[in-house]
């Protein structure tokens, strides 16, 4: 007897980019051949899926940086990241999704990352949180399991007439310092990170997520929490180190908690979100987040 089986082989990333792709996976299968359950039809999940596992190759990541790119002028490719507990890496366009524009009935208006100046680079780039908690649940931290990438079709260019190749990347953004996963009664702790692009502004926030939903401490503890310097500007050339403290305390009785989540919203004018309808294109935002979070117990 025979009996078929199949498995996963996740591949480790560092701050080098790592390709995903290889051989037949790196191609779309002959679209005048395939038909059925992911043919182009009117729901949003119609369209062919590759799913590729990736695990942080150490533990003071900041966030992934998945690249996903194709060759046809009017194919267009949409990115999601799932974390290892099964939430979107990131609650936020940018960070567990690509950005993309879904006009219902199946239809999606045609997306890519720009390269500076240039509108139709042929690829979308997203950035995973390693460390994501805003509108999510908690989990380990530092995370050190196995993310999930997954790349869609949402356009198929197809002039070729069949597969058509395509290209995944991944690598990843470390931080100098990071929040660390719990913090005891009050205290004021750093976030220190650069990244490899261009950065006009910097715009930082420290929230107290609304989830758990039917979290009493979650919701109800006394506390504060804020972030120093608020936002910088620039223009800054790749690779600036950037710093920021955060401050939490809690004020709650003994033995209560709550989260904090610290979110840094990075201009990057190098990776502008491109929309098009005809020939138009759109620039609509070169805004990316980055996350980190801690846990305040009393």
């Amino acid at each position: 007897m025979h009996v078929p089986y199949s498995f996963n082989i996740f591949a480790a990333v560092s701050t080098s980019l790592v390709n995903l792709t290889a051989g037949v996976y790196g191609r779309w299968p002959d679209a005048r051949s395939i038909r059925g359950a992911t043919d182009w039809a009117w729901r949003f999940e119609s369209g062919d899926w590759r799913l590729f596992h990736i695990a942080p190759g150490a533990s003071n990541g900041l966030a992934l940086e998945v690249q996903a790119s194709w060759r046809l002028p009017d194919t267009s490719l949409i990115g999601f990241a799932i974390g290892p507990d099964g939430q979107f890496a990131g609650a936020y366009f940018g960070q567990g999704a690509s950005w993309f524009d879904y006009r219902g009935s199946g239809v999606f208006t045609w997306v890519n990352t720009g390269a500076g100046s240039i509108n139709n680079a042929r690829r979308v780039v997203w950035f995973p949180s390693v460390d994501y908690r805003d509108w999510l649940y908690p989990h380990a931290k530092p995370e050190r399991g196995v993310f999930t990438v997954v790349v869609r079709t949402v356009l198929f260019d197809g002039y070729a007439g069949a597969s058509e190749p395509i290209s995944v990347q991944a690598r990843l953004l470390t931080a100098e310092q990071k929040l660390p996963a719990q913090v005891i009664g009050s205290g004021t702790n750093n976030v220190k990170f650069s990244l490899p692009y261009i950065v006009r502004s910097l715009e930082a926030d420290v929230v107290r997520p609304v989830t758990p939903w039917l979290d009493f401490d979650q919701a109800f503890t006394p506390g504060s929490y804020f972030v120093s310097p608020p936002s910088v500007s620039g223009p800054f050339p790749p690779w600036t180190p950037f710093s920021f403290s955060v401050y939490v305390a809690n004020n709650g009785a003994s033995g209560q908690r709550f989260d904090v989540s610290a979110l840094f919203w990075a201009d990057l004018p190098s990776l502008p979100v491109v929309f098009r309808s005809g020939n138009s294109y759109t620039r609509y935002t070169s805004w990316y987040p980055f996350e980190d979070w801690t846990s305040v117990v009393k």
